[in-house]
């Protein structure tokens, strides 16, 4: 059985949303990335400067979250076995009482480190996300700032709209993590560029989410512009 996977705020079908809007951007930026013409898409504005090569174009900024699939714990506890003794009426009373307590707070103590040790997707990370033709840059609410290339991811995929698991080696070791952001298409296709253009997800545009042409015509806003006679989108941009 497949891990339940964290929930993406970015998609509700029927109505526009940011990311209807960043998946038409991530159309157009790909259409203009077969056809060589990305000097024209501005760059986006950032108080860092790119690490990744000197030509690098930074495309689009939003937010994002980050989940690693782990345990938090592994299931042991520290158990209360102190003991306490009064006599007369009330003492025993009040014995069996304090034991009663101490036994509802080790099961307490034993059911919470069982949950933890349980493996599940926890958030790790969230704050604001700069994407590029060669990796990720993060500010995170606390105000750290890491950078992942492109070319440091082993494998990815689409879960769901807005939500993309890659894996690959950090300075820690290995990671899975799932990051939920706006902008996951656009990490996706650049890294397929970089490491696997013969993705299935990535031929004949399968990373548009299902519904997103439709709303995007409902909507009367124009589909982004086919540059390429060849161009992967044709069946989207048509």
């Amino acid at each position: 059985m497949s891990p339940a996977l964290p929930a993406s705020p970015y998609y509700q079908a029927g109505h526009p949303t940011a990311h209807d809007v960043a998946v038409w951007h991530t159309c157009q930026i790909n259409e203009l990335m077969d056809a060589g013409q990305t000097h024209v898409w501005p760059h986006v504005p950032t108080s860092f400067p790119p690490a990744f090569s000197t030509d690098e174009h930074l495309y689009g900024v939003g937010y994002f979250t980050l989940h690693d699939y782990r345990a938090l714990g592994d299931g042991s506890y520290v158990q209360d076995n102190g003991f306490f003794f009064a006599t007369g009426g009330v003492g025993l009373a009040l014995t069996a009482g304090i034991m009663a307590g101490r036994a509802a707070g080790n099961s307490a103590r034993r059911k919470a480190a069982a949950d933890a040790a349980q493996e599940r997707w926890h958030e790790i990370d969230r704050g604001q996300f700069w994407v590029s033709d060669y990796g990720m840059y993060f500010l995170t609410e606390h105000g750290r700032f890491y950078s992942w290339q492109l070319g440091a991811i082993d494998a990815a995929q689409l879960l769901a709209p807005g939500t993309l698991w890659f894996t690959g080696e950090s300075a820690n070791g290995p990671i899975s993590w799932i990051l939920t952001s706006d902008w996951a298409e656009l990490v996706f296709t650049c890294w397929c560029r970089v490491r696997h253009p013969r993705h299935q997800q990535f031929l004949a545009g399968a990373w548009v989410p299902p519904g997103w042409r439709e709303r995007i015509i409902a909507m009367s806003v124009p589909l982004p512009a086919r540059l390429v006679d060849s161009s992967e989108l044709s069946a989207i941009l048509s």
